[in-house]
């Protein structure tokens, strides 16, 4: 079946990941900590609640809602481009090809991710995790988004300050997309033949979405443990490389139990935020084309 795509990538991409930032951020919020400080989801929880209250976790917020729209409109716009030319080319050999394969699909969000992280995703992290890290400390050094701007590239440099842990992001970001790419669609056209109907509704699309992020969770969680260590505060200092990083953790809490730290908060937070994320885009891109004259 033929891939619904919306007349104005960039507006469905814009919302959806707004609203979706703005409902699960305290989710990421906690994994942060539990991957940054040794410390159990619980007491995360509790400490967080007492020093700060339910804006404490909202911590970090800033940075990813500044980026929520460049991110998604450099993540769907690039998967959409390409997919463009990848199914022109597969219509080469496959004239009658309505949609990508799964493979094509694999390689489009694998693009995809890739742009999304060396363009937006790794700077946003890089103040997000240290914005985090920070608000830990007794006495705190960044007042807010634009100062923890201002501060990390005049402490630490512009490149090891704002674009540290670039190789783990963008190995996370190409990951993640693959398989969240690479999956949805196969899931939605396997959905779309069982009910007969040419779009999904949105409770299907919010369990395809919501399966191929769960799916992406378990192949890539080590390296966002990785990556968010690589982006804490003093990380240029403490870790001489991505390996070293990998290291220091398998000797701090085990290999398997170190790398998969938080991951039980990352599965429930990716989970409702791909689901969200392609039910919105599509909705908000119907919503939009429904204006067009």
């Amino acid at each position: 079946m033929e891939k619904y795509t919306p007349k104005k990538p960039w507006l469905a991409a814009s919302l959806a990941g707004v609203v979706e930032i703005l409902i699960t951020f305290p989710l990421e919020n906690l994994k942060t900590q539990t991957q940054l400080q040794q410390r159990t989801l619980s007491d995360c929880l509790q400490q967080t609640w007492k020093r700060r209250g339910p804006i404490g976790f909202y911590k970090g917020l800033t940075p990813w809602l500044v980026c929520a729209v460049p991110r998604n409109v450099t993540r769907f716009e690039v998967y959409e481009h390409v997919s463009e030319l990848l199914l022109a080319e597969q219509r080469k050999s496959s004239p009658a090809s309505s949609s990508l394969s799964s493979p094509m699909n694999f390689i489009a969000g694998l693009l995809a991710g890739m742009a999304e992280a060396v363009v937006v995703l790794t700077p946003m992290h890089a103040v997000q995790i240290k914005m985090i890290h920070d608000a830990q400390r007794p006495d705190p050094l960044f007042r807010g988004f634009f100062h923890a701007c201002i501060s990390i590239p005049r402490k630490e440099g512009v490149i090891k300050g704002l674009w540290c842990g670039v190789t783990s992001t963008t190995m996370k970001a190409a990951t993640t997309n693959a398989i969240r790419f690479g999956t949805f669609q196969p899931l939605s056209e396997a959905v779309q033949k069982r009910t007969g109907k040419n779009r999904l509704e949105p409770h299907e699309s919010m369990a395809c979405g919501g399966l191929a992020g769960a799916m992406s969770v378990v192949f890539s969680h080590p390296i966002d443990t990785v990556k968010s260590n690589m982006q804490s505060l003093g990380a240029s200092k403490r870790y001489r490389s991505n390996f070293d990083c990998v290291r220091q953790i398998a000797a701090e809490g085990g290999l398997v139990a170190g790398l998969f730290r938080g991951v039980g908060v990352r599965f429930t937070r990716v989970t409702l935020e791909i689901g969200l994320l392609f039910t919105l885009y599509d909705q908000f891109g119907r919503w939009a084309d429904s204006f067009e004259v």
